[in-house]
């Protein structure tokens, strides 16, 4: 039942844009700390962070447009009007689509990456 007044957090597999991106940046916090020594990532984290959020990124907007091209559409017929609709599954998160949000943590994976390689530079 969907009230008025309940909020939508999620549609279809929606929820898998947040299990994507934190695991990328969980794997990449242990692959960094286990191949160059324990810390390592909590030095610059901008720099593993943004790397972790671009392939995260990169990640969500593949299998949002995966599950976008296997979702299924239903045309619907208003009675009254004729007029035709067409139903298709979303799989969005607080009403942003996933490719969407996949663009959304590149861009930002980006900026701090950036920012990460800047530290290095400034104090190397």
């Amino acid at each position: 039942m969907y009230g008025g007044d309940q909020m939508l957090i999620w549609r279809g597999f929606g929820f898998l844009t947040v299990v994507i991106l934190f695991g990328a940046l969980i794997l990449t916090q242990l692959a960094v700390d286990a191949l160059s020594g324990e810390g390592t990532y909590e030095a610059n984290p901008y720099l593993y962070g943004g790397f972790a959020l671009i392939v995260g990124g990169i990640a969500t907007h593949l299998v949002g447009h995966w599950l976008d091209r296997r979702s299924r559409t239903r045309d619907l017929v208003d009675q009254a009007t004729g007029e035709r609709f067409v139903l298709q599954d979303r799989n969005d998160l607080f009403w942003i689509s996933m490719r969407a949000w996949g663009l959304v943590a590149i861009a930002a994976g980006s900026v701090m990456f950036l920012i990460g390689v800047f530290e290095v530079v400034r104090s190397g």
